[in-house]
This record gives C-alpha cells, sequence and structure tokens, in this order.
C-alpha cells in the first residue's frame, strides 16, 4: 500500500485540538496545536487519508483503508466534514511515556482531522507507576482486563483482534464523538466535550463491538 495516499501542504496557521482518548486517561484539555495541513480543494474524495510509517517499536492496528471503511458505517449526519484521517508516526522516546495520547481530534484552519497514533509492539498500554483506578480499568475492559505490574510499572497487556476492535470502534468512535459535538472549544467545557465523545463511543460499541 502507498504510504502516502493523497498530498498535504505546510501550513504555519493553528489548529485547535477539541480532544482526544488519552493513553491512560479519559479527560483532555484543549490546547492549541501546529497542524500541517492545508483545507482540501474542489474535487478531493473525502476524508483525505495520510499514513506515516511508524518507528520500529511501533505499529498500526488497523490500515487506513479498514478505518475509513469503519469510518463509513457511522451516521453520515456525525462524520460529514471530516476532513482527513491522519496515521501519525510516534518517535521511540514516546513509548516510555504514559500520558501521551491514543488519539486526537484536530478543529482548526479549515480542516477538521481524525488522528490516530500507532501502538507499541510488546502490546503493552503503559500506567506508569500507579495502580490505575477502577473506573480507568473498566473503560479498557471490553477490550481487556490483563492487568500486570513489573518493573515498578503497571500495564494491561492485549490481544491483537481486541486492539483492532479498539482502534475501529473505541478510538473511531471517541474521536468522532467530538466532531460531531457543537459545543464550543474552550478549557471551560473541555471535560464535558471529553465525557460527550465518550458516551458517544460507548453507544456505538454497544451497537456494533463483539468484544
Amino acid at each position: 500500500m502507498n504510504r502516502k495516499l493523497t498530498t498535504w501542504r505546510k501550513n504555519r496557521k493553528l489548529g485547535d485540538v477539541a480532544g482526544g482518548r488519552k493513553w491512560p486517561k479519559i479527560e483532555d484539555w484543549i490546547i492549541n496545536r501546529e497542524h500541517p495541513l492545508r483545507p482540501p480543494v474542489a474535487g478531493d474524495n473525502l476524508p483525505l487519508l495520510i499514513e506515516e510509517n511508524p518507528s520500529r517499536d511501533f505499529f498500526f492496528p488497523v490500515t487506513a483503508q479498514e478505518m475509513l471503511a469503519c469510518l463509513k458505517k457511522f451516521p453520515k449526519s456525525d462524520t460529514h466534514g471530516i476532513t482527513h484521517l491522519w496515521f501519525k508516526r510516534l518517535k521511540k522516546k514516546a513509548l516510555l511515556n504514559f500520558r501521551r495520547p491514543l488519539a486526537e481530534y484536530i478543529a482548526g484552519s479549515g480542516v477538521y482531522v481524525i488522528v490516530l497514533y500507532p501502538w507499541p509492539k510488546d502490546m503493552l498500554l503503559r500506567f506508569g507507576p500507579h495502580r490505575p483506578s477502577t473506573k480507568i480499568l473498566r473503560s479498557y475492559a471490553r477490550w481487556t482486563t490483563e492487568l500486570i505490574h513489573q518493573d515498578g510499572g503497571w500495564f494491561l497487556r492485549w490481544d491483537s483482534e481486541p486492539l483492532r476492535d479498539f482502534y475501529l470502534n473505541g478510538l473511531l468512535g471517541h474521536e468522532i464523538g467530538h466532531h460531531q459535538d457543537p459545543k464550543l472549544l474552550s478549557k471551560a467545557n473541555a471535560r464535558h466535550r471529553e465525557e460527550t465523545a465518550e458516551q458517544y463511543a460507548l453507544q456505538w460499541i454497544a451497537l456494533t463491538s463483539k468484544w
């Protein structure tokens, strides 16, 4: 598969990160983040797909084409206007950063982007030195409950098929939940936006997921 499925151009304008599923957390806060994307032009087949090669310690459990096919299963009214699906590379040092995002939704400068980040090849979801809360574990329990403690850290171990479902329905559903949420972007409503997006994802998962 051609890793770069469509052209994209650099842009110095800012986009707002409207939210996204964090590594160990459900809550998120809005920050400004530069993005290198320009709005699509007439005739573009949306959403545009961008694939970057993951580093050697990471991989994408699903392909861009699989994610696009899953996106089309959602109600068109909820996905209308999404301009890009971006499979974004992570550097090796991110493997140790247990607070890095799993996915993000970025809106601004005429683009509405769902960003998906790769998964570590050791199949471990890292939580750092503190045991994750019951609330956090419950949010992943549909896909895995194998909590382990080793080398001073806490981890959830994943298998390949539940992980695929998590990307296709859990992560994608959460980010679509952000996209269809009409509330204005501000730090004042960031927590509520995250809760709304998570509820949207849970409703979608209940309808479609086999896990």
